[in-house]
């Protein structure tokens, strides 16, 4: 399920699906400019097929490797949006690891990234290095509107 919130030019969508939702979990995926932040986890894949239909984003951008913020990279690479990523996040998505019991049941496992991923490169935004919540988390920085998207802040 996609919840759509309008602030300005920014799209925030909020996804759940039925397990997230008895977990009390939810992920944001934003649209500003035609770049998308984040690509929500596994298991709203169809949504995320259906987002990328509707709004065409010219990129994407990832915060993280976990999946519940780059759990749908193969799809949009397969779709053929380019990905802006570091190179750590690049080598957990091509090759993620074992997840949590609690993680595979709330997000689903993500496929591991094995398509040929064009590079992103944002003219507006960019990501920057804000190690805490894992040694490869990133903000984007919207220079235009002096905006900053998290993934997941600095949870601990």
């Amino acid at each position: 399920m996609i919840e759509r919130t309008q602030f300005d030019d920014v799209t925030a969508l909020r996804a759940t699906w039925a397990r997230s939702r008895q977990t009390g979990y939810g992920v944001h995926i934003f649209v500003v400019r035609g770049v998308m932040i984040d690509t929500g986890f596994p298991g709203i894949a169809n949504d995320v097929r259906d987002i990328v239909a509707e709004l065409r984003p010219r990129g994407v951008m990832l915060t993280h490797h976990h999946e519940d913020h780059a759990g749908n990279v193969q799809l949009l690479a397969e779709l053929g949006v380019p990905i802006s990523m570091d190179a750590v996040t690049e080598e957990w998505v091509r090759n993620p690891g074992r997840i949590g019991l609690y993680r595979h049941f709330t997000w689903r496992a993500m496929r591991p990234l094995t398509a040929s991923a064009t590079p992103f490169i944002s003219d507006a935004l960019s990501l920057l290095p804000t190690p805490g919540h894992c040694s490869n988390h990133h903000v984007v920085w919207d220079a235009t509107t002096d905006t900053c998207f998290a993934g997941d802040l600095f949870l601990g």
